[in-house]
């Protein structure tokens, strides 16, 4: 499995995770609202642990001038 495949996994995951919240919604169950809620107060180690994954200074390539 190359670099980028792996990269890109836990944004995928994220998003179509998301996307399911999102659609349950719609439903009159505060799902999304409970889960943020929880997230936030709990301070979860698994969500700071996917952002520090999805926002990782490997994965973020310098420009033409070099500049990030």
């Amino acid at each position: 499995m190359n670099r980028n495949k792996i990269d890109f996994l836990p944004r995928f995951f994220s998003a179509l995770i998301l996307i399911v919240l999102i659609v349950l919604h719609v439903i009159p169950v505060p799902i999304l609202e409970t889960l943020i809620l929880y997230v936030v107060l709990n301070r979860t180690r698994w969500f700071k642990q996917l952002v520090d994954l999805i926002y990782s200074r490997a994965n973020i390539k310098p420009n033409h001038d070099g500049v990030i």
